[in-house]
């Protein structure tokens, strides 16, 4: 397991494709960012209060199947996340900008200035909270 301490204090980088979202599951990594590494399958979990994520050479992903479903009333589970090249774990930062949303419940897609954008590659985009942004 990485060292939070040390990735904060350094500005970690993680390294090879990975997949980032926010975890809504119950339980101890609730409302917490999930880093999983698409190769070796490793992840972590890391508090959007401690920290705030650069992530670099990105696309944002999304089950478009499961997220109509969720959109038409099913149950939520993961349909979306960004598959990053490396991430910057940082200090907590405030950040400006427009913001990338997702919540199935109200559009099926990604959403940036009410437009879709699955699928759309960014080359950095960055985390306040449980916040992304261009």
């Amino acid at each position: 397991m990485l060292n939070l301490v040390m990735m904060i204090h350094q500005n970690y980088l993680i390294k090879n494709m990975n997949k980032v979202r926010f975890n809504l599951g119950r339980g101890s990594n609730y409302k917490k960012w999930k880093i999983e590494n698409t190769v070796t399958k490793d992840y972590i979990h890391i508090d959007p209060e401690e920290v705030s994520l650069t992530l670099i050479n990105c696309t944002l992903k999304n089950n478009k199947k499961r997220s109509k479903q969720i959109f038409e009333g099913a149950n939520k589970s993961v349909c979306a996340w960004v598959l990053c090249e490396k991430i910057l774990v940082n200090p907590p930062k405030k950040i400006k900008g427009d913001s990338i949303r997702y919540n199935p419940r109200v559009a099926p897609y990604w959403s940036h200035n009410g437009k879709n954008v699955d699928d759309k590659h960014y080359d950095v985009l960055n985390t306040n909270g449980k916040n992304i942004f261009v």
